[in-house]
């Protein structure tokens, strides 16, 4: 008898034990891509945005807006991921054709890239945050300042993005820098060139940059 209370113990914690994994339910944090991918009007893209944060329209015309999402310093909004997020519109519907996630970025400059055969965006901004850095085996606290130069092909969420400028200082003190020139050959290379003899960890820049890809070609923006 006492055996048989065992089992049906054991059958009853069997019931109650961990779910399997089809029956589980996993909750994702909604990102911009996938929360608002695009609509059937900028009104309706704009309203999608503004749930998710403040939204700041940097740069726009008739089929392009470039916009900003940062936090709600009064956490009365979902806010989810911060970032840059360029929209364009391919024939009725906007699109979010390229992001850059962070915040604290400055816009410098936005506009068509020239003398390519495919239709490509550049968006250059300037960032300037604190960080920790290793020197001589020991932790310093540094400033670190940036200008990025970011690509996108208007379609698609992805760009491409290189340093073209860095410095990082502690107390003071310059300890790292690049200074490059960026130069697109085509629709698929652009070149950077510079002194790269002190970049350091922090100011790394690649010498060439891969565009992205435009695997959607759809109506010209």
């Amino acid at each position: 008898m006492r055996r048989a209370s065992q089992l049906v113990v054991i059958a009853a914690l069997a019931t109650v034990g961990p779910r399997p994994l089809e029956a589980r339910r996993f909750i994702m944090e909604p990102s911009i891509p996938s929360a608002c991918p695009g609509g059937r009007s900028w009104d309706k893209v704009h309203a999608c945005l503004k749930r998710h944060g403040i939204v700041r329209v940097w740069k726009k015309d008739a089929k392009v807006r470039l916009v900003q999402v940062a936090a709600d310093a009064n956490k009365s909004r979902g806010f989810r991921i911060p970032g840059v997020y360029l929209y364009t519109q391919v024939g009725a519907q906007w699109r979010l054709g390229g992001m850059l996630l962070g915040d604290d970025y400055r816009l410098v400059q936005f506009g068509k890239v020239r003398g390519i055969r495919t239709e490509m965006f550049r968006i250059d901004v300037t960032t300037s945050h604190t960080d920790v850095i290793n020197i001589g085996q020991q932790m310093r606290r540094a400033h670190v300042r940036q200008t990025i130069a970011v690509f996108c092909n208007g379609r698609e969420p992805l760009c491409s993005s290189t340093l073209t400028s860095c410095d990082v200082y502690v107390e003071g003190k310059s300890y790292f820098m690049f200074r490059g020139k960026l130069d697109v050959v085509d629709d698929r290379v652009a070149n950077v060139t510079g002194d790269r003899t002190k970049t350091g960890d922090h100011c790394i820049s690649e010498p060439q940059l891969f565009l992205p890809r435009l695997f959607d070609a759809a109506d010209p923006i």
